[in-house]
């Protein structure tokens, strides 16, 4: 799960922007090549504790799994190579996703709310490895924080370009060239199908969480078991 997706499912127990930031946190920290030490900030530690939590429920989600190897086949059909079809997929979908949370304006609000106080984490919440470790996160926040709502994964020609960025840090996932096209055309045509399908996947983590009377699932009329197949 992407850090919005986090964002959401932090909200679920608790909506303090702490235990938010901390939920979001090992996402960051890879973004930004800090590495975490012992957290010491209670709150902070609970959320990242949820983090750990709710990816592993996610990744072995019947839903999410069954959207990445459709992912997977089409993207090889569009001519992607099968290491990069693989990583895409995987990335891909997870991006869609976080687009469909972000149609809910609490995950918005919530996602806000932390990376402005991410901007002024206590150094000493976080036992780093190397102080500039927290002035990297920290400065990650305050950009995060002053671009707004990432309503760009409600775009799918921005997915498709975020994917190629992400991937091509890695020499043997980098997609080829051309790959660009085909990911933002595949993004275009899977978004439909990945909007159909978020409703249940939410849904059926929201009732391993803790508290999950806070998911309001009882307002989701979609919260149910959806085809994968395409739109209904």
């Amino acid at each position: 799960m992407n850090f919005v997706g986090h964002a959401m499912a932090a909200g679920w127990e608790r909506d303090a922007p702490g235990f938010v930031l901390g939920a979001m946190l090992p996402d960051f920290v890879r973004m930004c090549g800090a590495r975490l030490g012992p957290i010491l900030d209670p709150e902070l530690a609970d959320g990242v504790a949820c983090h750990h939590r709710i990816d592993e429920l996610f990744h072995g989600a019947e839903t999410f799994v069954a959207l990445c190897t459709r992912a997977r086949t089409e993207l090889q059909a569009l001519g992607l190579a099968r290491g990069p079809a693989m990583a895409a997929a995987h990335v891909g979908v997870e991006l869609l996703l976080d687009g469909c949370w972000l149609e809910d304006p609490r995950v918005d609000a919530a996602y806000l709310r932390a990376v402005e106080h991410g901007t002024t984490l206590p150094e000493h919440a976080v036992t780093w490895p190397d102080p500039s470790h927290a002035r990297r996160v920290t400065m990650l926040c305050a950009y995060l924080r002053d671009a707004g709502s990432p309503r760009a994964y409600c775009d799918p020609t921005e997915v498709g370009r975020r994917i190629v960025r992400i991937l091509s840090r890695r020499p043997r996932l980098a997609p080829a060239p051309g790959d660009e096209d085909r990911l933002i055309e595949w993004a275009r045509t899977t978004r439909p199908t990945v909007i159909d399908a978020a409703p249940h996947l939410r849904a059926s983590l929201a009732r391993a969480s803790p508290r999950a009377e806070l998911a309001d699932l009882d307002r989701e009329p979609d919260a149910r078991r959806l085809p994968i197949g395409g739109r209904r």
